[in-house]
């Protein structure tokens, strides 16, 4: 059995109930490290595509490419206007947790 799968036979099987709010705590921060992780190796140019989580729906799968970064969210300007509904005259800003790298500037350039 995998890691993953004896983690939530135990949660489904009541074994860590009083531990809910410890394990969501070090989901959350687990989470939060790898967006920032990503966030480090976003560059202007380089290209992305909306996570499946995004919200709204017709956003997931879109490619965009980043105008600018910070330290929490991407400013990307998305490929196709036209799917791009409200966003696509003026692109977005979102968190790197909803952004899938497709590939790089750098990739591009060569």
């Amino acid at each position: 059995m995998s890691a993953a799968a004896s983690v939530i036979k135990s949660i489904l099987d009541g074994h860590v109930d009083d531990d809910f709010d410890q394990i969501q705590g070090a989901i959350r921060s687990r989470r939060d490290y790898l967006a920032l992780q990503k966030g480090a190796r976003l560059k202007k140019g380089d290209k992305v595509r909306f996570a499946d989580h995004i919200r709204p729906k017709y956003l997931a799968g879109l490619v965009a490419t980043v105008k600018s970064v910070n330290k929490t969210t991407a400013s990307v300007d998305i490929d196709d206007k036209s799917a791009a509904g409200r966003y696509g005259p003026g692109g977005c800003r979102c968190p790197f947790d909803l952004l899938e790298i497709v590939e790089t500037e750098a990739a591009v350039a060569a």
